[in-house]
Order: structure tokens, then sequence, then C-alpha cells
């Protein structure tokens, strides 16, 4: 029964998290507090909202800035390197600038 109320839990979380703009899901997963998370006798999950919340206000890097920001694949990249190197306490690797991601398309092109 623990593992089906835990499988519900991730599930909601997963689903309120991509919801609430979350950039790195499973650094979510990791990071939230469980503390106030019920599951009640009919599969209802609460306290998810409140939880994602308190994480949105104590780890901000976590989500986007706005919902109409473009999205840039590399800087999501090096942002959920950045979330998980945070919550692991290793060193995440430097995003790559926007000039030498230029730099390497062109190159490609040329070498075609």
């Amino acid at each position: 029964m623990d593992q089906l109320k835990q499988a519900l839990i991730n599930s909601e979380i997963e689903r309120i998290a991509l919801r609430s703009r979350a950039i790195n899901i499973a650094a979510i997963g990791a990071a939230i507090d469980r503390a106030g998370i019920t599951v009640d006798d009919m599969g209802r999950v609460a306290g998810i909202e409140d939880a994602i919340r308190a994480l949105q206000a104590k780890s901000p890097e976590l989500f986007t800035a706005t919902a109409g920001a473009p999205h840039d694949p590399a800087q999501t990249r090096a942002t959920e390197a950045q979330a998980t190197a945070d919550l692991t306490g290793q060193t995440a690797p430097a995003a790559p600038s926007v000039a030498s991601r230029m730099d390497q398309a062109i190159r490609g092109k040329l070498a075609r």
C-alpha cells in the first residue's frame, strides 16, 4: 500500500511541477518537502501545491522566471545541471555561450 501511495504522490508532484513551470522535474521530486503531503482513503493527494510553492520561494532557480519566456534548450540543460549540482553538492559544467554555440554550428556547416 505504501508503494501505491508513493506512486500517487510522485505522479502528482510531476503533474503539479510541470504546471508550475519546473525546469527539472527530478530535482523538484528530490528537493520537495514531503512532510505535509498526504493521501486519503480515496487516493486523493493533498499538500503538494503548498510544498511546491514553498520550494519556489526557497529555490526559484528550479522554475522558469516567466510563463512567456523564450525556450533556450542549452540554457535549460545548464540550469538543470546547476540545479542537480546544487542538490548533490557537485560542480555543474559551465553553460556554453551563444557565441560558442554559433561557432559550433558554423563549423558543422563548413565541415559538410
